[in-house]
C-alpha cells in the first residue's frame, strides 16, 4: 500500500507532480479497485438504491483503476491527464453537491467575536484533558510542528 504514517502518497512522482500542478489528485491505483469492489456489494447497491433510487454506475471506478495500472506501468501522460480529469469530474460533483444545498447561506466574513475567548463552561470543561497537555506542550517548545 502506498500510505507511509499518517501520510497520503500519490500514485505520481515528484516529478510528474512538478509537470503537472494537479498530478497529487491521482490516487493509488489500488484504491480505484477498493472503491469498484466496494460500489458493487450488495450492501452498497442497497443504500444507492435508498438514497438515489437506483444502483450507481460503477464502471467508471473499474476504468479507473485499468488506467491507473496502465499508467503505473507505462507513465503515459495522456493517462495521467484522464485520470486527472475523472478526479476533477468527482470533485466537482461533490462541490456542487455541497453550493446546491439551500438549507444553511454561506459566509463571505468570518463572525465579528470570531476570536473571543471560551465561555468558562467550556473552559472548565477542557481542565485535565489531552488537549488542555497538549497545548501546554506547545507553548514549551515551539519550534515542535
Amino acid at each position: 500500500m502506498v500510505l507511509e504514517g499518517e501520510i497520503f502518497q500519490s500514485e505520481t512522482t515528484t516529478e510528474e507532480q512538478t509537470r503537472h500542478p494537479k498530478a497529487w489528485m491521482v490516487r493509488p491505483c489500488e484504491w480505484y479497485s477498493d472503491e469498484d469492489r466496494e460500489c458493487r456489494r450488495l450492501r452498497a447497491r442497497v443504500h444507492q438504491y435508498f438514497i438515489f433510487g437506483e444502483a450507481r454506475d460503477c464502471s467508471e471506478w473499474s476504468r479507473d483503476h485499468e488506467t491507473c495500472v496502465s499508467f503505473r506501468r507505462t507513465r503515459d501522460p495522456s493517462k495521467l491527464n484522464a485520470l486527472i480529469a475523472s478526479e476533477e469530474k468527482r470533485f466537482r460533483q461533490r462541490v456542487l453537491a455541497a453550493s446546491q444545498n439551500d438549507v444553511w447561506q454561506y459566509r463571505t466574513t468570518p463572525p465579528s467575536d470570531w476570536s473571543a475567548p471560551l465561555p468558562d463552561w467550556m473552559t472548565q470543561r477542557t481542565k485535565g484533558s489531552f488537549l488542555e497537555f497538549y497545548s501546554k506542550q506547545r507553548q514549551q517548545s515551539p519550534n515542535r510542528k
